[in-house]
């Protein structure tokens, strides 16, 4: 039953990561960034426009020596005054392992001026609590 469920979270962090890697990369300095939270690091890159949305994407980091699982992050889209003109809750794919990263992919609509993203949640607990 544990190799069972190890193996499925491995395919689905395979599939992300697959999912990830082929997109087209953008590597503009204004469509990157990086957050942090107690334990946590968030650091992301916007992918190219499809149509009306862009898809945010990149790594949650854990620095602490407890699993975190189910992190909830706010991804904010913003104009040039400052206000919030688009925004989407996403939960991590998986677990966030202890001293490693999780990958988050979350689509936006374009036209902000400047993204950023929040944590906003983090249960901390071991594997399989």
């Amino acid at each position: 039953m544990l190799y069972a469920i190890m193996l499925v979270r491995l395919t689905t962090k395979i599939l992300v990561l697959a999912l990830v890697l082929s997109l087209p990369a953008v590597s503009h300095s204004q469509d990157t960034g990086s957050t942090s939270a107690p334990y946590i690091r968030v650091e992301w890159e916007l992918q190219s426009p499809r149509g009306s949305y862009r898809n945010m994407c990149g790594r949650v980091y854990n620095t602490r020596h407890v699993t975190a699982r189910r992190v909830g992050l706010l991804a904010e889209g913003l104009d040039t005054s400052g206000q919030v003109v688009s925004s989407r809750f996403k939960e991590v794919l998986g677990d966030v392992p202890v001293a490693g990263y999780s990958y988050f992919c979350v689509p936006l609509q374009t036209g902000a001026a400047t993204y950023r993203v929040n944590v906003r949640s983090v249960d901390w607990g071991f594997e399989g609590q």
